[in-house]
């Protein structure tokens, strides 16, 4: 009984479908036909949108590292008028790095066309974050230069003068922390040097006797920080893990 009933049944429905069929179900189907080939051509220009938008933007990033880059160039020369004894051979080296920078950004930024937006994203925010770390290093070099001449003049009792220039001094080095955002691999050091900064200003109003060794301390740390500068962006530069976070930068797209 019950397979005599489902046999009704489907025919029934058989043929209340020829029915709709002749009754119009040709033109309800041809109309969902169309409308479904008007969803995919939108759906095809707002990926088209979106993929130009994207190209747009990585593009845009790529022209603020090469200008952000020029800054960088503009601030080491006028560094190199007033580099005191040491500071040339870190200047060179930091000039070195920008020219490395430079020529991995206009690389990267023709790889981008030919690449996934993910991948050129990675690419580009690596990028950025090394030269964050090349103009946080601008900073120190600068800081260095005004420690140095806080120590002749401490030398020559010239405290006011000196306490301007440790004064400058931590300008830079708070400059340089802010430069790096959220790149925390050597707030330690900056630390370090902020509280030597600290400990030399407050010997230089007592005018303590102790004054130019404490400036002296000062201009060690900020050396040593630089150094380690240094030495991690020539890891990233020869493709190492640096020493800085142990990840492999990628150096192309």
């Amino acid at each position: 009984m019950n397979t005599v009933t489902l046999l009704i049944a489907s025919v029934a429905l058989v043929l209340a479908a020829v029915a709709y069929w002749r009754s119009g179900g040709q033109h309800d189907m041809a109309l969902f036909r169309q409308e479904f080939r008007g969803d995919l051509e939108h759906m095809r220009t707002i990926q088209k949108q979106l993929t130009e938008n994207a190209s747009r933007s990585i593009s845009e990033a790529y022209r603020r590292s090469l200008a952000r880059l020029t800054r960088i160039a503009e601030r080491l020369e006028h560094l190199k008028d007033e580099a005191g004894e040491g500071l040339e051979a870190r200047l060179q080296a930091a000039g070195r790095r920008l020219q490395a920078l430079r020529q991995r950004a206009s690389q990267s930024a023709k790889a981008a066309k030919e690449s996934t937006f993910s991948a050129a994203h990675n690419a580009q925010q690596a990028l950025a974050r090394s030269i964050g770390r090349l103009e946080a290093r601008t900073s120190l070099l600068s800081a260095k230069s005004k420690i140095q001449r806080a120590v002749r003049q401490a030398e020559h009792e010239e405290f006011d003068l000196a306490e301007r220039r440790l004064g400058e001094a931590a300008e830079l080095v708070r400059a340089a922390r802010e430069t790096l955002g959220d790149d925390r691999a050597y707030d330690h050091e900056l630390e370090r040097v902020r509280n030597a900064v600290r400990g030399a200003t407050s010997a230089i109003r007592a005018k303590a006797e102790d004054s130019r060794r404490r400036i002296e301390h000062v201009l060690r740390e900020a050396d040593s920080l630089v150094a380690r500068f240094e030495s991690d962006q020539r890891d990233e530069g020869d493709g190492k893990a640096s020493r800085s976070d142990g990840e492999r930068e990628t150096t192309s797209v």
